[in-house]
């Protein structure tokens, strides 16, 4: 069975860019839109997760965290509803984490 996170992503203007952060894990990123801001902190984020999955250790930081883990194919009925445009929730595939 797949599993997934949920996690919460943030973007505000910064002079000439978007930064855009990650509340969980710390991750941030930026680009010249709030679109390319939010891919690249993406990306950022499953490298984070692959390099400790790669360690053995993401399994546990998850834990300490907090953040749960969900199984099943879908994260629809478990997505947060909010109502600010910079602020999203991203599903996370932790089988794609694996596959990087």
């Amino acid at each position: 069975m797949a599993k997934y996170i949920i996690l919460t992503f943030s973007t505000e203007r910064e002079g000439k860019h978007y930064v855009a952060r990650c509340e969980e894990l710390g991750t941030s990123s930026f680009g010249e839109s709030k679109e390319a801001a939010y891919q690249a902190l993406l990306e950022a984020t499953l490298l984070y997760l692959d390099t400790l999955d790669e360690l053995g250790e993401c399994a546990q930081f998850l834990q300490a965290k907090g953040i749960v883990v969900h199984d099943g194919h879908t994260a629809s009925k478990d997505m947060p509803r909010c109502r600010r445009a910079d602020i999203r929730s991203q599903v996370v595939s932790l089988d794609a984490v694996a596959a990087l």
